[in-house]
């Protein structure tokens, strides 16, 4: 018997029927150019690699304002691809957790819907590098959290072209890429990460800036500088480096002073060397000329990669910082003339 010819009726049932088992809810695509849009604070998050780690100071003051005023400006906003959430784009991060506080606070509507401006997604490096160039045109991001921050993109960048880069080869390419710094910058952002991080913590997270930084990291450049020249072993200029090191973390605290520091240097090489402190403080020079400016130099070795020799009676590792003492440093067996 022959098939029954299908009627008006059935192809138009037909084509009514879920195709593949089911219906299918298509996602809205995400715009492909800058597009203004409104969107909930609860589809925002944060960028999870934003420089600042530190509170903003302003945090309350901003918050009362937004609070009273409400939220005039525009966020930028941006989105991963495949990721069901936006993520702050360029800035406002600060902005999007007070918005998302008012709103858990008040219920107030005006905190929860804001006006956005969709960036497309470019790339992890380019979201970054944006992030960074608005918290360098504010000036208001602290020097380790920048240091921090230029770590984490010089691994996306290795990792996105394969290949190590030296410090001049990464400052022209985010200088091609919209973020201008110099090759001493990035010199004094690693000596700042590597170095003394791990040493000072406390004074580097209350704000310690680029002036104290060099004023450090010349200190330590006049020390070895001043051994080398009388012709010392290695292993016994890399022992009192060692305790300039450990002579640096005893003295970390938020309102950190290098004087103290160049105080007690003086004191340890009168000792090592047995004569005053005035002939030691000649020879290196007095505190307060310590932060003129001058030519960049390449970085002294970080701690955690230096590979000073391991003979018997040679420098010791440092410790973990923990809020304790560090030990001195033992007194190096060579003699020391000035």
């Amino acid at each position: 018997m022959s098939e029954r010819t299908p009627t008006v009726e059935d192809r138009l049932k037909l084509l009514q029927e879920p195709q593949f088992g089911g219906p299918r809810a298509l996602k809205p695509a995400d715009p492909l150019k800058t597009t203004p849009i409104v969107v909930s604070v609860s589809q925002i998050q944060e960028y999870d690699r934003n420089p600042r780690a530190a509170r903003n100071e302003a945090y309350d003051r901003i918050k009362e304002s937004i609070r009273q005023r409400g939220f005039n400006g525009v966020l930028r906003i941006t989105r991963r691809p495949g990721q069901p959430h936006y993520i702050v784009a360029q800035g406002g991060n600060t902005t999007l957790r007070i918005l998302k506080e008012l709103y858990a606070e008040t219920r107030d509507p005006k905190f929860q819907s804001i006006s956005c401006l969709y960036e497309p997604w470019i790339s992890e490096c380019e979201t970054l590098i944006a992030h960074l160039v608005e918290n360098d045109a504010r000036g208001d991001l602290i020097f380790i959290d920048r240091a921090r921050a230029l770590l984490d993109l010089r691994r996306l960048l290795v990792q996105e072209r394969g290949m190590a880069l030296s410090t001049r080869e990464l400052a022209a390419l985010l200088r091609e890429r919209g973020y201008s710094i110099d090759p001493a910058t990035i010199t004094r952002l690693d000596y700042a990460r590597e170095t003394l991080l791990p040493l000072i913590p406390l004074a580097l997270r209350a704000g310690l800036g680029r002036p104290a930084i060099d004023r450090i990291r010349k200190l330590e450049k006049m020390l070895v500088r001043c051994l080398k020249e009388r012709e010392l072993d290695q292993p016994v200029i890399e022992e009192v480096r060692q305790w300039f090191l450990l002579c640096l973390s005893r003295h970390d605290r938020g309102d950190w002073l290098l004087e103290p520091v160049q105080q007690e240097a003086e004191a340890y090489f009168a000792d090592l060397c047995g004569v005053s402190r005035e002939k030691v403080r000649a020879a290196l020079g007095p505190a307060d000329i310590l932060g003129e400016s001058g030519g960049e130099a390449s970085p002294s070795a970080p701690v955690s990669t230096y590979e000073h020799p391991r003979s018997p009676g040679s420098a010791p590792e440092l410790p973990q910082i923990t809020g304790e003492e560090p030990p001195m440093c033992p007194r190096p067996r060579q003699s020391l003339a000035l």
